[in-house]
């Protein structure tokens, strides 16, 4: 990389987190916008400055909160709103930015550029047509997002459906555990489990399939 960051594939941080890999795909799956991802062909790159916001997704879940939880989590901790936009080296890699430094900087740019026009004494013709391109990209960009996480929500709740009934069909003696001496109750730790695990297997084929890409 010719950035001055420090960047780790997923195995990487497996190792430095001593978490699976499987579970780091799916905090990035799930929680992306947080995070400051540089993609390689189909594998993730992550910045040495996002590892908190990873360190902190996992210790959400261990205290048992769920998805929405954990970005409650993460925004009341301050945790910065990123965007996927594509490398301007030209190599066609995407890579992620801070949002409000994103902004910032498109302001600054958009400023600049105002400033010339209006030395050249083409104000209202170079304010269209900035208000023009600064207005279509973003649009762009939110409808991309929204039908992207609209198709991984879709994923997961077929691959948890499919996985719970697997799991209703599974011997009791894998269901349930015993509660005293005569009781009996669902072990909803195992199942959980279970489902993870389920959708952490099939997710990527899912995904592969359902945007038409061979695996």
């Amino acid at each position: 990389m010719n950035d001055e960051k420090q960047w780790y594939s997923v195995t990487e941080l497996s190792e430095k987190l001593d978490m699976p890999d499987a579970t780091i795909r799916r905090y990035i799956r799930q929680h992306g916008h947080q995070l400051q991802l540089r993609k390689r062909h189909k594998s993730y790159l992550l910045a040495a400055e996002s590892l908190e916001v990873l360190i902190q997704i996992r210790e959400a879940y261990a205290a048992g909160k769920g998805v929405d939880d954990v970005e409650d989590v993460l925004a009341a901790s301050g945790a910065p709103t990123i965007i996927t936009v594509t490398d301007t080296k030209g190599n066609g890699e995407r890579v992620t930015v801070d949002l409000l430094e994103a902004l910032f900087t498109l302001q600054k740019t958009v400023n600049e550029q105002s400033e010339m026009i209006r030395a050249l004494g083409h104000i209202v013709h170079g304010q269209n047509q900035a208000a023009a391109a600064i207005s279509q990209a973003p649009e762009e960009q939110r409808a991309e997002r929204v039908t992207e996480h609209l198709t991984r929500r879709r994923i997961d709740r077929g691959l948890e459906r499919e996985a719970l009934e697997l799991w209703a069909v599974k011997p009791e003696s894998e269901r349930f555990r015993k509660i005293g001496l005569f009781r009996r109750e669902e072990d909803i730790s195992a199942r959980d489990r279970f489902v993870r695990d389920y959708v952490d297997q099939n997710y990527e084929k899912k995904l592969l399939q359902e945007f038409g890409i061979d695996s």
